[in-house]
């Protein structure tokens, strides 16, 4: 079975999706801008725009990209720092292969 199909962690979305967002955002974090999987203020990862406490799915649709730091800043605020309109990561992740350039 390949693991970019698979559910990424405890979340409701698949590698898949993850990285096609990884990949669309150009690895960045979309508070501070700091780029790269591990950005000098930790490694990038799932932020809920509405967070789990308060309702918020663990879907693609609900997630952004952002270092540890600012994660940790953003702790339970609504918070949305995508640019919209939103792209459809799951169909971007259809034509994602991480074992080739993509």
């Amino acid at each position: 079975l390949w693991v970019g199909y698979e559910r990424y962690g405890e979340y409701d979305f698949t590698y898949s999706e993850w990285w096609a967002m990884l990949r669309h955002y150009n690895n960045t974090c979309l508070r501070c801008g700091s780029r790269g999987e591990f950005t000098r203020y930790g490694k990038l990862a799932p932020d809920h725009v509405i967070p789990r406490r308060h309702g918020g799915p663990d879907t693609i649709e609900n997630i952004q990209p952002l270092c540890r730091l600012c994660n940790l800043a953003k702790g339970a605020a609504y918070l949305d720092y995508r640019p919209h309109p939103l792209p459809n990561f799951t169909a971007l992740s259809q034509d994602f292969d991480p074992w080739r350039a993509n």
